[in-house]
Formats: C-alpha cells, sequence, structure tokens
C-alpha cells in the first residue's frame, strides 16, 4: 500500500464510505498488514529478508506505534481531519 495507504485510502474511506477518522485509520491499517504479512513472506521464500534488521527494526516500530496510538487517542475526529488535510 505504501504512502497510498494513508495519504489516499483513509480520505477516501472518510469521504466516500463517510467513516470516522479513527475508522477509517484502522480499516487502512488492517489492510497493510495483510498485505505486508503476504509481501513478506514472498520475500522471505525468495530469501530476501535480513533477518537481524527486520528483528531491529520491527522493535524499534512498536515504539513508534504506541506512541502514534497514544497520540492519536485524545484528538477527535474532526481533528483529526484537518491534520490529514494538512499531510
Amino acid at each position: 500500500m505504501g504512502v497510498g495507504g494513508g495519504f489516499i485510502l483513509v480520505p477516501m474511506l472518510i469521504i466516500f464510505l463517510d467513516m470516522k477518522p479513527h475508522h477509517a485509520v484502522g480499516t487502512s491499517l488492517v489492510t497493510i498488514v495483510i498485505s505486508s504479512i503476504f509481501a513478506a513472506f514472498l520475500y522471505f521464500q525468495a530469501g530476501k529478508v535480513v533477518i537481524p534488521a527486520s528483528l531491529l527494526l520491527g522493535m524499534g516500530s512498536l515504539f513508534g506505534v504506541n506512541f502514534g496510538v497514544s497520540a492519536t487517542q485524545h484528538i477527535v475526529g474532526e481533528k483529526l481531519k484537518q491534520l490529514y488535510s494538512i499531510f
């Protein structure tokens, strides 16, 4: 999904499917997880995964995810829409 997951899919879910911003973000993340698992499996099968580096990056992203979730939990839907429009 790449950048399009956040910059294209989320606004489309909000505008065209009338989703609440937090639901659109969650839905977008689930689609990214599904496609990422499949892509990671294919890359792993092809021998193109450096396990130590991917584990290190994965551990680091866990901290970023916790920060992101806690930061957006206290933002109301309309404010989240405004923040997305800035990006």
